[in-house]
């Protein structure tokens, strides 16, 4: 028996050893929480492990515990009265800092760059998007952009925003002509073709930019809806009837309210007339004082303030400033321009070189989280969930955008009184910090 029991130990230490997970709860304090479009005075816990940090119901720990040592947190930060917001969830991001997502020398460095970039913007999570382009476009840079988490390396990718090639080429803006298809001739297949049926099978892709007057477009709709893929009406000349209809088909979103489709007119107000009608779709909008004016961002968010998702619609410009840049291979100028929102304020405004086409903008989402503030009045915390909640609910994402117990702690430290970025949280690590941290 002796043997036998040497012989076992033996083995057993000749076995590699289990890792140990480690597994940290934190509990910030001295912060005011956005919950539910409020701010309440309340202590944030989460956790910070390698599988991924999650927010804590610190009730349920106190019931669960027993005793008080068991109860409190491993680490305790006073975060010196900063407002915290779920991290930013950006639908509608063409690139950045040089980098164009529709570039077929697209490469995992340059992902990583803007992955990290945008945090401090507090963008935790995003889709980057890919314009109109061609199929082999498509098939080389898709699965470059496949889902991955997020840390302090970066945001995470949920997966891919097609916008386009099914489009009108009366409403392309910026977008390439001779690579726009004009039909969906064979339905699901057509799809296919394009992007790649590995794209759409396994995730990659979570949302489809169409225009729903194209031939064929119906049966497509429907089939991206039944694959769970988010489709979003835009680049468009539909009116509101077909529009109506196609909501009914699976549309569930409007891709940036206002541009790149006919003009709201009260006989028929178009796309823009479905944030009046039911079902409400999401509508995706663009709050940088040149896209949109404040008075019509103001009326959409007031028709309809709980379908309101920020997108930045961002291009490789943003983060770099003036000069010429190229958004899927199309010559673009970004010049300082004066703001919609007032004469003394100036913005960058991209353009199709020599013309006045806009081409993408030149924001990021904290900006567009401001504006909205400015120019509609809201709190901190209703345009918060405009970048985070709602964003999070059109892609059927339960554990983004809220600072709910189970939720992935993802979050944002907002100064108090001017409500800029301090520090960006992904996944209960802190990823980026404006001045040495008080809260880390």
């Amino acid at each position: 028996l002796a043997q036998v029991l040497i012989v076992h130990m033996d083995a057993m230490e000749q076995q590699p050893r289990k890792r140990r997970r480690v597994r940290t709860v934190t509990k910030l304090t001295n912060v005011k929480l956005a919950r539910e479009g409020k701010l309440v005075d309340d202590d944030l816990w989460f956790t910070t492990e390698e599988a991924g940090g999650r927010f804590v119901d610190a009730a349920q720990r106190f019931w669960a515990s027993n005793s008080a040592q068991q109860f409190h947190a491993d680490v305790v930060l006073d975060g010196g009265g900063a407002v915290v917001v779920p991290g930013f969830v950006d639908l509608q991001l063409n690139g950045a800092f040089g980098i164009d997502f529709t570039d077929p020398n697209l490469t995992e460095e340059d992902i990583d760059v803007v992955a990290k970039g945008i945090l401090a913007h507090g963008v935790t999570s995003f889709l980057p998007t890919v314009i109109t382009a061609p199929s082999s476009v498509y098939q080389k840079v898709l699965p470059l952009l496949h889902p991955r988490s997020g840390g302090v390396h970066g945001a995470e990718i949920l997966g891919v925003h097609v916008e386009g090639p099914f489009i009108s080429k009366r409403k392309k803006g910026a977008h390439p002509e001779e690579h726009i298809i004009s039909q969906f001739s064979d339905g699901w297949r057509s799809l296919e073709k394009v992007y790649g049926s590995e794209n759409l099978n396994d995730g990659t892709i979570r949302l489809v930019t169409v225009a729903p007057e194209l031939p064929g477009a119906a049966d497509a709709i429907r089939s991206l809806s039944d694959a769970g893929v988010l489709v979003s009406a835009g680049h468009t000349t539909v009116g509101v009837e077909l529009a109506q209809k196609s909501v009914r088909e699976g549309v569930k979103m409007v891709t940036h309210l206002f541009n790149a489709m006919a003009a709201f007119h009260h006989r028929d107000p178009g796309l823009v007339g479905l944030i009046g009608c039911d079902p409400r779709p999401w509508y995706g909008i663009i709050v940088d004082g040149l896209h949109v004016h404040p008075s019509a961002v103001c009326t959409a968010f007031r028709t309809h303030p709980t379908g309101c998702v920020l997108v930045t619609d961002a291009m490789a410009a943003m983060g770099l400033g003036c000069g010429k840049h190229k958004l899927s291979g199309v010559d673009v100028e970004v010049e300082e321009e004066q703001s919609l929102a007032a004469k003394s304020v100036k913005v960058l405004k991209a353009t199709v070189a020599g013309t006045e086409t806009l081409a993408g903008a030149v924001v990021d989402m904290e900006s567009c989280v401001l504006n909205l503030m400015t120019f509609t009045g809201c709190s901190v915390a209703e345009a918060a969930q405009c970048a985070s909640t709602h964003p999070a609910r059109a892609l059927g994402l339960s554990k983004k955008g809220k600072l709910n117990p189970g939720c992935d702690a993802d979050f944002l430290l907002l100064d108090p009184e001017d409500f800029r970025i301090k520090e960006t949280w992904v996944n209960g690590r802190l990823a980026w910090s404006r001045a040495p941290s008080k809260a880390g």
